[in-house]
């Protein structure tokens, strides 16, 4: 089997958010959520394919070469990232991975009864199976952070076979090398390097602060996730310092 290129975004604190809200307003929500994916995920008219599993976002990209494919995921990375911050306040931990992993679309049936009345019923399900998404979920889970890095053995993989294509997107600040904040049960010394995605706009590097802030101030009673809020914000402000950031959207392809 092929190995291709998955992104991989978590939604932090959405599962909260959750268990906090009526029924009816997370419905709500998760269809403007989707809307905005979409929005995003669209802006070039590519063959990018996505899927949601309740707090997650499945990304991939069909019928285009390994070289493209890597800087067009490197882009939408940074743009669901950069969208859902300051258009929702959400703030997205997320994994690349280049491994093999296969997608089908199948039509579930099964019975049900409603109303005195027995029928069968039909529903469309995304089956996503490989080595892939299991490094990615893996990987993404051990960050402690909010952000979107590819995972470190994949990337020793990436630089021996598209090695230019990364140094072009490293000069252009559209990828940065980091020791990315991790779970001590992943790597005992709490980090690990690799790349990140950059997700910052010039303009908007003050909002980034002041968003990030303000969910440092919500839950600052919450230490789990108060960490990686100030994993974040240290990062950020290491970035926006040495002018590490993307001057404008015309930049990405």
């Amino acid at each position: 089997m092929k190995k291709q290129l998955l992104l991989l975004v978590d939604l932090l604190g959405f599962s909260r958010k959750v268990m906090a809200q009526e029924l009816n307003q997370i419905i709500n929500d998760y269809r403007n959520l989707i809307i905005e994916i979409e929005h995003t995920l669209t802006w070039n008219k590519r063959r990018v394919k996505f899927d949601l599993i309740s707090d997650s976002i499945i990304v991939f990209i069909e019928g285009e070469d390994l070289k493209t494919e890597f800087e067009l995921l490197v882009d939408y990375a940074a743009l669901i990232f950069h969208n859902l911050l300051i258009g929702s306040e959400i703030l997205c931990r997320g994994a690349i991975v280049y491994d093999e992993f296969v997608v089908s679309k199948k039509d579930f049936n099964y019975q049900t009864y409603e109303n005195g009345v027995n029928f069968i019923k039909t529903i469309p399900v995304h089956v996503i199976l490989g080595k892939a998404i299991v490094k990615a979920l893996n990987w993404e889970k051990a960050q402690e952070w909010g952000g979107i890095s590819i995972f470190p053995q994949d990337l020793d993989d990436l630089k021996e076979i598209i090695p230019e294509v990364i140094l072009n997107l490293c000069k252009n600040n559209r990828l940065l090398e980091l020791d990315i904040p991790v779970k001590k049960s992943y790597n005992p010394k709490g980090k690990q390097r690799s790349l990140i995605v950059n997700p910052i706009f010039s303009k908007h590097a003050h909002v980034f602060n002041d968003i990030l802030f303000k969910k440092y101030k919500l839950y600052k009673n919450n230490k789990e996730y108060r960490i990686k809020i100030q994993n974040t914000r240290r990062i950020l402000k290491h970035m926006v310092k040495n002018n590490i950031t993307i001057f404008d959207k015309k930049y990405l392809r």
